[in-house]
């Protein structure tokens, strides 16, 4: 497990059948986790690869799609272990910082998206949500705009 001052962090339960892409069945619990807290055999990137397309966040979640598009979640295992991490969520920051990352998160999350043919509610959802924490916290409406923007200029 990663943990930080927000809570566990990794491994993340998705639920079952999350991507449609992938065939696996319904019964199926898919998780994603961050590489922070991973070991990895080398014979793992044989069929795995880094998009490098995509930046930051995503690019964790990229490889668990993946591991699930190629049927090979029974090789997962999960170790009695927690690392206690720090994350940007974590710090006080700048209304500036805050808004350069949520720029990139967001162009991440969309290529993520629209390579994993996840819906565009569900992007939006996920945007609107941190969008209005981010907002809340910087008592500004520029993340907000920043979500919408990006489904109006389709960034993928």
């Amino acid at each position: 497990n990663v943990v930080s001052e927000q809570g566990t962090i990794s491994p993340l339960p998705l639920g079952r059948g999350f991507d449609r892409r992938s065939g696996s069945k319904k019964d199926d619990i898919r998780y994603s986790a961050i590489n922070s807290g991973l070991l990895w055999s080398l014979r793992s990137f044989d069929s795995l690869m880094y998009d490098e397309s995509i930046f930051l966040d995503m690019v964790d979640h990229d490889i668990f799609m993946q591991i699930h598009a190629l049927h090979l979640s029974d090789r997962i295992r999960f170790m009695e272990s927690t690392i206690s991490q720090s994350f940007s969520g974590d710090a006080i920051s700048t209304l500036s910082k805050d808004e350069s990352r949520f720029r990139i998160y967001t162009k991440d999350l969309t290529r993520f998206c629209v390579k994993w043919d996840i819906p565009v509610k569900e992007r939006l959802s996920i945007l609107v949500r941190r969008s209005l924490k981010l907002g809340v916290q910087h008592h500004s409406s520029t993340f907000v705009r920043i979500a919408f923007g990006s489904l109006i200029h389709k960034e993928a």
